[in-house]
């Protein structure tokens, strides 16, 4: 005789698969995208959730968004708040895309790399001193 699961069970159940299917996209990335992931860092977030730290410039974060899992790429970190004065701090738009779980390495590479001069600008500088 199967067994009914009470509701409330199933919420759980539900949860889990939820917080499972967002994993599974992160770890598609990363094989997907060997190269380019090999710099980052798994970093756990707040609710839960898991993504991948680039230095201090990049987060790619998984979301729920049309019952799908996209990945998220954020400006993030300490870099670019040191690089900011207040003003600039609050209009820096934190999303750089809604879903990068499609993009190419080479498109990938460009916003990575993109983000990260903007974060550092005087990085050749320091590293010439």
């Amino acid at each position: 005789m199967a067994r009914q699961l009470s509701t409330n069970a199933r919420k759980k159940i539900t949860a889990i698969e939820r917080r499972k299917a967002m994993l599974d996209a992160l770890i598609k990335f990363i094989i997907r995208h060997p190269r380019l992931t090999e710099e980052s860092r798994v970093k756990h977030l707040q609710e839960g959730k898991t993504g991948l730290q680039f230095g201090d410039y990049a987060l790619i974060v998984p979301h729920w968004k049309d019952e799908r899992v996209v990945l998220r790429l954020f400006r993030s970190g300490e870099d670019w708040l040191n690089n900011l004065d207040e003003k600039a701090q609050e209009r820096l738009q934190r999303l750089v895309s809604e879903d990068i779980s499609r993009t190419s390495n080479k498109e990938l590479d460009r916003l990575l790399e993109k983000l990260f001069w903007e974060a550092n600008p005087d990085y050749e500088e320091e590293d010439e001193e």
